[in-house]
């Protein structure tokens, strides 16, 4: 999901886009961030030495790892109210449910605003989606962003019916929109938050949350992956169509929005923690950013699952490219973040963007 912002006649190395690559961490003082830090005491590793492991498979030409080897988040944002789409989706998961940890969504689930039908994601059979709320799902009729309809709503509609089907591995907070999913058998705690609490009592609750999660995980030894609707902060971008052959650097006029959520999790990292990334959506493109401001820190952005928005993607309404959602693979013992795209994974330009390999320990893309 790493695109391109603009078309180039350069191209470069594998060894040459790895050092152009590096200032996500050269110069910034976190190379090797966290590089003593071990996982969960929990946390034991499958090997595919064990008799009864479940074996590698490849779909559409990507490969899939078990669940028991990475934590596998089957990943979308922005559906927008599309059941079509969504089907497609959990059909995904029922179809390779022991290489699917859970299913993420980093936003909008509903058309338009929080009027919008929202049963059709039980209807279509994504029932336990972790939801992360987007600015929509949360939006009067009139305004997309005024965060119009009430949290203790938003959490009755969109988290409590979800919570049972997490159990013991996530930690509400009764009438609120933030909240986390632990994975101890892989050392890994998910901080789900609301792009819509962005000032008041509301932040102050939220941040003292987060802090306080984030001070759990690093005693726990967790790395720590972080979901928002809408990506954190402004930053420079790093762009890749699922290669090591191209790349360049653009500029990102993306407001800043999470500052305190960002502070803290620099804490974190100051403290020894690991923070893997920032998942994303709200933008419709796909991307990577790096954060120059806050090293150790960054946001890979995911785009639009439903039609409505192209992007610079070839998408069709009748065939596989009408839909558009990732496979996002946390293999926290080579502490590796492994995309592979499924649906639209052809840019208007050629390229393909199937799959891609980020070593999150350093925030270099390596494969």
């Amino acid at each position: 999901m790493l695109t391109l912002v603009r078309e180039t006649a350069n191209t470069c190395t594998r060894r040459n886009f790895l050092q152009r690559a590096g200032w996500l961490v050269c110069g910034l003082g976190i190379a090797g961030a966290g590089a003593g830090l071990g996982c969960s005491a929990d946390y034991s590793p499958a090997t595919s030495a064990s008799a009864n492991a479940t074996p590698h498979k490849v779909v559409d030409g990507i490969e899939l790892v078990p669940s028991s080897e990475a934590l596998n988040l089957l990943w979308f944002t922005d559906i927008h109210g599309t059941a079509e789409h969504l089907r497609t989706i959990a059909q995904f998961r029922a179809d390779n449910a022991d290489y699917v940890t859970d299913m993420l969504c980093t936003g909008d689930m509903v058309c338009e605003s929080s009027q919008d039908d929202y049963d059709y994601w039980t209807e279509v059979g994504a029932a336990g989606t972790i939801a992360c709320i987007g600015n929509h799902d949360r939006a009067s009729a009139e305004n997309a962003f005024d965060a119009a309809f009430p949290i203790e709503d938003a959490y009755a509609r969109y988290i409590a019916p979800a919570a049972p089907l997490w159990g013991e591995r996530a930690s509400i907070v009764e009438n609120r929109t933030f909240y986390s999913i632990d994975y101890p058998e892989h050392g890994v705690r998910l901080l789900v938050t609301d792009c819509n609490i962005q000032s008041g009592s509301l932040l102050s609750e939220e941040l003292a949350w987060f802090n306080g999660q984030l001070a759990d995980a690093l005693g726990a030894g967790r790395t720590v992956i972080a979901a928002s609707h809408f990506p954190p902060a402004n930053g420079e971008l790093v762009t890749c169509d699922f290669s090591v052959a191209k790349a360049q650097v653009s500029k990102s006029d993306a407001p800043t929005v999470h500052a305190d959520l960002m502070s803290a999790v620099d804490d974190f990292i100051a403290q020894g923690g690991l923070f893997a990334t920032w998942m994303c959506g709200h933008r419709h493109i796909d991307m990577i950013v790096a954060l120059p401001d806050h090293p150790g820190q960054m946001v890979v952005i995911q785009s639009c699952a439903a039609l409505r928005e192209r992007g610079d993607l070839v998408r069709n309404e009748d065939d596989e490219t009408a839909n558009c959602y990732t496979l996002a693979s946390f293999d926290t013992n080579a502490r590796t973040l492994t995309l592979g795209r499924f649906g639209a994974r052809t840019t208007t330009y050629g390229a393909k963007r199937e799959r891609l390999v980020i070593d999150y320990a350093n925030k270099l893309i390596v494969e």
